[in-house]
């Protein structure tokens, strides 16, 4: 059994190729479009209803207005379905779009699955990554373990750094 539960740390520049998921309502959604609108947050978690995916999710919600201030677009990503998503997000109460990578894709292309022989085997490790309007990722946090959270301040200052906005 593995003991490492993390993503690959994916190198600040590196080009993430366009795809298209459904999300919470079920409506596909492609990457490239979502970058029409700014630079996109992608929250990767291990699953909808888990105690500390819904810590971290509340913890955005309660911020998402910061992130949307610098032009930031929150989206999170797990190997949830789109029925399950669309129940936690109404339970939560989450303002963005939940991303349904069934098949674990997305996450594998990005190195965010977690071990084979791990307990959280076939789930998405916990990570953020801010993608620019190029696809490139211009920001990655990739916790040492995936069941540390991050804190949202923290967070936010590594987006700002990444933007190059002046951080308070």
């Amino acid at each position: 059994m593995s003991d490492m539960l993390t993503g690959r740390r994916p190198e600040i520049g590196t080009e993430v190729a366009d795809f298209e998921l459904p999300d919470d309502t079920g409506k596909n959604v492609r990457l490239s479009e979502l970058l029409n609108g700014g630079p996109v947050l992608l929250l990767f978690y291990p699953t909808d209803f888990g105690m500390l995916c819904s810590i971290e999710m509340g913890a955005i919600r309660d911020n998402l207005h910061r992130f949307e201030e610098m032009g930031i677009q929150v989206v999170g990503l797990s190997t949830n379905t789109t029925y399950s998503h669309a129940a936690w997000k109404g339970n939560m109460r989450i303002q963005f779009p939940l991303l349904s990578d069934v098949k674990g894709i997305v996450a594998l292309r990005l190195g965010m699955m977690c071990p084979e022989d791990s307990w959280l085997k076939g789930r998405t490790c916990r990570a953020a990554l801010l993608i620019d309007k190029e696809r490139r990722i211009t920001m990655a946090w990739v916790p040492p373990d995936t069941h540390q959270v991050p804190e949202v301040d923290e967070l936010l200052q590594e987006c700002r750094r990444a933007l190059g906005l002046t951080i308070p």
